[in-house]
Parts: C-alpha cells; sequence; structure tokens
C-alpha cells in the first residue's frame, strides 16, 4: 500500500513556485531599487515599495495557479504570469546593464577630469589667460560628461525614448492587466473543478447522472426480461463506448 505524500501536488507546485518567485525578487528588486535610489525622488520608500509591483502579480498567479478552483482562472495565471516574469528578467537585465555602463562611464569621466586638471595647470603656467584655460576645461568636461550620458543610454538594449520615461510605467501596467484577467475570469462558474481534476463540476455531474441513470435502467431490464442481447444494443446506440466496458460480466 502506498503510503500518502506529505503534500498535495497543488502544495508541492506552490512550493516550487514560491521559491522560485524569491530568487526572481532577490535579483529583480536590488537592481529596481538601485535605479530608483540613482533617480533621487523625495519619497524614497513609496517609490521602492511601487517598483515591486511586478513581483507581487507574479505571486499572486503562482497562487491563482494553484489554489483557485476555475480552471480558466488557472490556465491563464499560468500564461501571463510566464510572460510577466520574462518582461521583469528583461527590464532587470537593462537596468543591469546599465549600471555597468554608468560605472565604466563614470571612471572614464572621473580619468578625464584629473587630465585635464593636470593639463590646465602645466597650460596656466607663465601665461596670463588662466580664466580661459579654466573655463575651457570645465566646457570640456561638462560636454564628457553630457556625451557620457548618452553614450550610457545608446549602450542599453532598451531604446532611448523607452528609457526617457516608458520604462517606469510600463510594468505597472503589464502587472495590472495581468493581474485583471484571471480575476475577470473567476466570475465564470461554468468551469469551476473543485477537485482539481481538469473537467469542469458541471460536466462531471452530468456524466454521473447519465451513468446512473444507464446502470438503473439496465437493472431493471436484466430484472424483467433477461435479454442480453437487448442489453448490448441499446448500449450501442444511446451510451457511451466506455460505459459498456463497467457492464458486469464483461
Amino acid at each position: 500500500m502506498q503510503s500518502k505524500s506529505l503534500l498535495s501536488t497543488r502544495g508541492q507546485m506552490f512550493i516550487i513556485g514560491f521559491g522560485f518567485w524569491l530568487f526572481l525578487a532577490f535579483w529583480s528588486i536590488s537592481a529596481f531599487w538601485q535605479h530608483v535610489d540613482s533617480l533621487k525622488p523625495t519619497y524614497l520608500w513609496p517609490a521602492r515599495i511601487g517598483a515591486c509591483s511586478a513581483e507581487f502579480a507574479i505571486l499572486a498567479m503562482v497562487f491563482l495557479k494553484c489554489f483557485n478552483k476555475h480552471i480558466g482562472t488557472r490556465k491563464w495565471a499560468l500564461i501571463l504570469g510566464t510572460a510577466l516574469i520574462v518582461a521583469v528578467v528583461a527590464h532587470t537585465a537593462g537596468l543591469r546593464g546599465l549600471d555597468e555602463a554608468t560605472t565604466k562611464q563614470t571612471d572614464t569621466q572621473q580619468r578625464l577630469g584629473e587630465q585635464l586638471t593636470k593639463m590646465s595647470r602645466e597650460q596656466m603656467q607663465g601665461t596670463k589667460r588662466k580664466a580661459d584655460v579654466a573655463k575651457s576645461a570645465q566646457k570640456e568636461l561638462a560636454d564628457a560628461a553630457v556625451a557620457g550620458g548618452e553614450a550610457v543610454k545608446d549602450s542599453s538594449i532598451f531604446p532611448r525614448w523607452y528609457l526617457n520615461g516608458w520604462m517606469y510605467g510600463v510594468l505597472f501596467a503589464l502587472s495590472a492587466i495581468a493581474l485583471a484577467v484571471p480575476l475577470g475570469m473567476m466570475g465564470n462558474r461554468l468551469d469551476i473543478d473543485a477537485d482539481f481534476d481538469g473537467v469542469p463540476d458541471h460536466i462531471q455531474a452530468e456524466r454521473e447522472a447519465r451513468v446512473s441513470e444507464c446502470f438503473a435502467r439496465l437493472e431493471a431490464m436484466a430484472r424483467t426480461r433477461g435479454k442480453q442481447d437487448e442489453i448490448d444494443k441499446w448500449l450501442a446506440e444511446d451510451f457511451e463506448p466506455e460505459i459498456k466496458e463497467t457492464r458486469p460480466g464483461k
């Protein structure tokens, strides 16, 4: 006799999904928060919490997939949750690449500033145009900083117009859409599957009623007539083939 599993199938699915969500959350939220910090918003923690909308939506999808009774909700929670994971991973990769490019560009600008300062000091020795030389060095450094910022954006996997504002709202909008679809399907009472066998409960009830009716009529015919050939003919004409396999003696 087989021993009963400590966790149900749905419980195992949830633990696996939740474990994967934890790894994804650690990887993505750290990148999002680092990017939010670089923007220096007035209200830092509300901005950080708002950046976690996609991770919340993904966790909700895991829960709906494992425990919701509606077949359509479970199906679309899996599809949209997977799509949202891909979007989060893509944005995280983009931000990681952006941070790497920013770090390299900052180092380059720092070295350039040191070199310009050294050159300015050398040029100002024995000359009366000290102010002009200093001003020129500052302008070169400022131009290099502006060009560096644009170069960082060009190095990203996302287009510049997306980085200039759209990326801050796209994930939130995708999360709202991904949640709205399965939540809206929860109002459909025709796809309720309380025993999680993949068949709507109302269809199972109809099948069970037909099978019960079949055996009741079979039993009545056997008692009154005892004609097996009529029973076989009636089964072949009116009922599904699989019901014949349940007839006694077959």
